[in-house]
């Protein structure tokens, strides 16, 4: 076998066999993780670029998990085909492409959720809520509380 010269790009067996999933037609996932998005994005802007990229009615499901406290995401976001074969196409559109207006601008990475499907998409929404159920229990029991130990200093 010959050596590759200098001048020729060196091609990286990883990527090859990453596109070579990608582009099998008996694949059958549909979840996409995007990751290195911009921090200001939220499902909206996740789909208002899908769209822009031409991916409108492509995708049943975004979610896009976020910091509370800082009032970002966390750099990452899941969107579910409603058909195989468009995650792919996706996986090419955004991959290496800056998503959002972050400065200095994050170079997206795609690559398939480990997790798959609207159920999958569905626990994430679930999970979200019950989170901001939870955070709203907490904060009406502190406020009561502090009312309690208020109203407690008041009678002594």
């Amino acid at each position: 076998t010959e050596e590759p010269s200098q001048s020729e790009p060196q091609t990286d067996q990883s990527d090859s066999f990453t596109m070579s999933l990608a582009c099998d037609p008996g694949d059958t996932r549909t979840t996409i993780m995007l990751q290195r998005i911009c921090y200001t994005l939220d499902e909206d802007d996740v789909r208002r670029i899908l769209d822009l990229r031409g991916f409108e009615s492509t995708y049943d499901a975004v979610y896009v998990p976020r910091n509370p406290k800082k009032n970002m995401n966390l750099g990452y976001a899941f969107v579910n085909f409603a058909r195989p074969e468009f995650a792919p196409a996706c996986i090419d559109a955004c991959s290496g492409q800056p998503f959002g207006d972050g400065d200095p601008p994050r170079m997206c990475s795609v690559a398939y959720s480990k997790a798959q499907g609207l159920d999958f998409m569905n626990q994430c929404a679930a999970a979200m809520l019950q989170r901001k159920r939870t955070k709203a229990a907490r904060r009406l029991a502190s406020e009561a509380s502090d009312a309690g130990s208020a109203q407690t200093m008041q009678f002594q």
